[in-house]
């Protein structure tokens, strides 16, 4: 099949993939795996090495078979895909799309490992966010990695900063308020683990009760 024709069908591929995902039945999650499955063969054979967007587009049907297996609950199996996607993006000029592009991939590979490591390099890799979608990303990767076992003040500090990241855009951005809500969720538990752990002290702020409701 002609190079352009092949990743056309692929991208036809990712977007059936990427619709039967939103359905959320199992059922429909194993045939979204299929689709990405398929787009991963059709874009193997391509040059990539020619054109960067059949290497991106590569990366992108491992980074949604990742998705697919997590969901699945093959932790594995989409860790190993994940593997694959950074492969593939470790390619590309390192520009801040691309570095966007593997922070998600690192982060992906975080949901399936449970690794603190892999939330950290995704942190490292994205840098200084450049815009807000990059300041949403930023936050969702801390506000993961403070749910992985840790010393109380990393998991808080974590919180913290994914709330400050989105607070701004609150009130615009479905994303950012979700990940608020779950921040000061996290927050709030990491104080009362703090003060139920005997002879906690100082206290994390002076009127807990107040900062507490206020969250």
């Amino acid at each position: 099949m002609d190079p352009r024709a092949a990743n056309e069908a692929a991208n036809r591929s990712i977007l059936r993939g990427i619709d039967l995902l939103g359905c959320g039945d199992e059922a429909s999650v194993k045939q979204a795996l299929e689709e990405f499955d398929r787009a991963i063969a059709l874009r193997r054979g391509l040059p990539l090495d020619e054109d960067p967007v059949y290497r991106w587009g590569l990366a992108a049907g491992w980074m949604n078979r990742g998705d697919a297996l997590l969901r699945l609950d093959d932790p594995g199996e989409s860790a190993a895909s994940y593997d694959e996607a950074i492969r593939v993006l470790g390619g590309l000029e390192p520009v801040a799309a691309v570095r966007h592009r593997l922070a998600l991939a690192w982060n992906g590979r975080g949901m399936a490992s449970g690794q603190r490591g892999d939330f950290t390099r995704a942190i490292e890799v994205l840098g200084e966010p450049v815009d807000d979608g990059q300041r949403v990303t930023l936050a969702a990767i801390r506000l993961h990695r403070s749910r992985v076992e840790a010393a109380r003040d990393d998991s808080l500090a974590d919180a913290l900063a994914a709330l400050a990241l989105v607070r701004p855009l609150e009130k615009t951005e479905q994303a950012a308020a979700e990940i608020g809500l779950k921040a000061r969720h996290r927050i709030c538990r990491a104080w009362c683990e703090w003060l139920e752990k005997p002879g906690a002290s100082p206290r994390p702020v002076d009127d807990w009760i107040a900062a507490s409701s206020d969250m």
